[in-house]
């Protein structure tokens, strides 16, 4: 971690944010690689509520994961938060001593990631992992662990949760492997809940189920999450708010209905605009171009080499236009031409 990212710390004013549980802002992340650096991420900003679902969406490459990789601090070799804050609650987690994190990660944070096979430990029981991830969180009894980890795994749609306690992560399948890891990301009934593609590999009828608990869940326990996701649907039916990201900036973002019913920025139409025929076998959307160098950024508007409307001055540094209450988008031109 750069020295210079410790100077960004900008502390949230509490008597204005008492029910703002995540406020990003102006994260930049940065590619290290031998043939120059690469901007990621590129200031971005945002805010997650109690009590409330904000969707993250975006074709692949976006931004989206890494921007929750990022707050965490869990990037792999080679990416680096350069600039920028991300405070929960009180703390800002960047630049935060790991000790500490570890602390918050599990924990206050659960994390819900798309490999969950990768996220096991093939050494020990499920059972093992949901006991040990509860009481390094929690002070509760041995006995009482194991009671609340047969909970949730019948709560994620695990049949017989008691037996499944003993199995390994090895002899379950892919969807089956997706489930345990939610219920571990959410065994300590966490304050924010990031959760990236969760369903992934899920039937409809479960998939149904987790975003159902999910959204109770916040509800009941006026926490919060963050849902990083391809799925419109899923984004219309669950979240309160959705945040679009376009090469490593939120270009639009608004309340759900608003955003659906009248998208301002032009790469948030194409989204919208987009049909099941038009996206890949991952699930991620198809636009007219591909996504821009991120070793070579254009200038001023990112999308503009692939917007039908550009103009000149879509060249130049680009305004976060205020089109509605709580609706902003990153455009010159956010009521169309």
């Amino acid at each position: 971690m750069r020295e210079d990212v410790l100077m960004q710390d900008d502390p949230v004013n509490k008597s204005a944010a008492d029910d703002v549980v995540l406020s990003i802002r102006d994260l930049h992340t940065h590619v290290m690689a031998p043939r120059g650096t690469a901007t990621a991420l590129n200031g971005v900003s945002l805010e997650v509520h109690r009590d409330e679902i904000v969707g993250l969406i975006g074709e692949t490459g976006a931004g989206k994961s890494l921007t929750a990789w990022s707050l965490i601090q869990l990037l792999e070799s080679g990416l680096e938060v350069v600039r920028g804050s991300a405070h929960f609650d009180d703390e800002n987690l960047i630049g935060m001593p790991e000790r500490r994190l570890r602390r918050i990660r599990g924990g206050r944070i659960g994390v819900i990631v798309q490999n969950p096979r990768g996220s096991l430990d093939p050494m020990q029981t499920i059972g093992r992992q949901l006991v040990r991830m509860h009481r390094r969180h929690s002070d509760v009894s041995a006995r009482d662990a194991r009671r609340r980890a047969v909970e949730m795994l019948g709560a994620v749609g695990i049949p017989d949760p008691d037996a499944r306690m003993k199995s390994y992560s090895h002899e379950l399948s892919g969807g089956m492997a997706q489930r345990v890891l939610i219920a571990m990301a959410m065994i300590n009934e966490p304050d924010l809940l990031i959760a990236d593609e969760p369903t992934t590999g899920l039937d409809v009828t479960v998939q149904a189920q987790i975003l159902d608990l999910m959204r109770d869940r916040v509800r009941r326990a006026r926490s919060a999450a963050l849902l990083i996701t391809h799925d419109l649907g899923v984004v219309a039916h669950y979240c309160d708010r959705v945040a679009v990201m376009f090469a490593g900036r939120i270009v639009e973002e608004a309340p759900v209905a608003e955003l659906f019913a009248n998208p301002k920025h032009p790469y948030t139409r194409a989204l919208i605009a987009s049909t099941p025929d038009r996206a890949d076998d991952t699930g991620a959307f198809l636009d007219e171009g591909q996504p821009p160098n991120l070793f070579d950024l254009p200038p001023g508007c990112h999308y503009a080499y692939r917007c039908p409307k550009a103009a000149a001055v879509c060249r130049e540094p680009v305004p976060n236009a205020v089109v509605a209450p709580e609706h902003h988008a990153l455009c010159h031109f956010p009521e169309g031409h």
